[in-house]
């Protein structure tokens, strides 16, 4: 069994919702999902992404252009989740994979 990082249990419904809000507000205090428009084609990464919002506005935002993105975080409820908004969304351009960032990385496919 994988130790919990988390410094609140990611498994309470009420911490999702915490984490969610707080990709809501730190997103509309810098303005926008990024301080220019990024080209076409990027390809970004989100670590640490916890439920996914800011990665998911981001997908939604630029589909259009070509953006793919990829979202990683230690708790794998937390990636459950962002993966079922990506797919209620229809959003094909995310990808969300459980990984532990103080261990060695290892490729991920798409």
């Amino acid at each position: 069994m994988q130790e919990n990082t988390y410094f609140m249990n990611p498994e309470d419904a009420a911490e999702m919702a915490r984490l969610s809000l707080q990709d809501l507000l730190l997103t509309k205090a810098n303005g926008d999902l990024f301080p220019v428009p990024i080209p076409e084609k990027s390809r970004v990464i989100d670590l640490g992404c916890g439920p996914g919002g800011w990665l998911l506005a981001l997908g939604d935002t630029y589909r259009a252009q070509g953006v793919t993105g990829i979202g990683v975080d230690v708790d794998q409820m937390m990636i459950t989740y962002a993966h079922g908004r990506a797919e209620s969304l229809d959003l094909d351009n995310l990808l969300f994979e459980q990984m532990d960032l103080r261990k060695r990385a290892v490729a991920v496919s798409r």
